[in-house]
This record gives structure tokens, sequence and C-alpha cells, in this order.
């Protein structure tokens, strides 16, 4: 198990390497620092990435979903109506954006706890409630299914790491 601490300014200092490194997350900037210096997170190393391909393809798509919802044939729109459609439907990815980190942020926060439960032998028969949104439901469902199809051993979950050859933490 981890051993965690609180540096002088309250945040939370994980003791990692047979306590040779101490890995401090700065809650207010997001930022992590291994024995003081700035260490680069996951997520902020993979932003690097070029991941416009899909992502745009996946904007204009939800653009074109939005018009062919607004837009009937046969019917007759003026210019103000037509001003507003394309404004919202600029903004529509965002929204759908939005609405998916939502979905994935539930998904994430039911497998947390059902590892959690699992790790804990005192709570090892207790499920959480299934959700009751139709898309949460099915993230879980499919966590699942892929638990049930593989041979999983639960040792930690959501535990902080750092790569001291390349100087990453998460």
């Amino acid at each position: 198990m981890q051993k965690q601490v609180l540096s002088p300014k309250g945040n939370p200092v994980w003791v990692l390497y047979n306590d040779t490194v101490q890995l401090e997350f700065d809650k207010e900037k997001h930022w992590y620092f291994a024995n003081g210096n700035y260490s680069p997170s996951v997520t902020g190393i993979t932003g690097f990435l070029d991941k416009s391909g899909p992502l745009t393809y996946w904007a204009a798509k939800q653009t074109v979903g939005y018009y062919r919802t607004k837009l009937v044939a046969g019917t007759v729109v003026d210019e103000v109506q037509l001003e507003a459609m394309h404004k919202e439907g600029l903004r529509y990815f965002r929204t759908r954006t939005e609405e998916a980190a939502s979905i994935g942020t539930l998904i994430h926060g039911w497998i947390e706890e059902y590892i959690r439960r699992r790790l804990d032998p005192t709570l090892s028969d207790n499920k959480p409630e299934m959700p009751i949104n139709a898309r949460v439901k099915k993230g879980v469902d499919a966590f699942l299914d892929w638990e049930k199809d593989n041979k999983l051993e639960y040792v930690l979950s959501e535990s902080k790491i750092y790569s001291k050859k390349h100087h990453y933490a998460g």
C-alpha cells in the first residue's frame, strides 16, 4: 500500500520507491512535483499528441446530426431562424462533449467504487448500486463483461505513479 502524508501546504504527498521519492500533488494548479521538481502528468504528456483527426471528424458528425434534427425538407426557415441555428450548431459539439464527459465520469466513479469494495474484505460482497441512466449502465455493463472475460487480480486502485526513468506522474 502507498504511504500518503500531507505537505506543509496541505497537498497530498505519496511516498514511493522505498521512501526515496516524495510525489506531491498541487491541487490548485493540478501539477505534480517529485522531490520538489515539477513532473509532467500523463495527461499533460499525452496532450501533446495530435488527436485532432478523429476529434475533428466527431465534432463535424455532431454538427451534421444537429442540423438533421433542425432542418426538415420542405420547411421554410427565415434568416433569423437560420442564423440562430448556425450559432447553436457551432456550439452543439461542446454540449455533446460535456454530456459524454459526464457519462464517462459516472462510469469511472462506479468502477472505482466497485474495485474499492473488491479490495476491502469487509465490503467484498457489496457491489455499488447499478446506475439507472441507460448510457451509464451500458458502460458499467461493458466493464463487468470485460472483467468476467479476463482473469483479474485487483491490487491497487487510483494509486499515484511516478516514473524515475521518464520523470512523469499520474
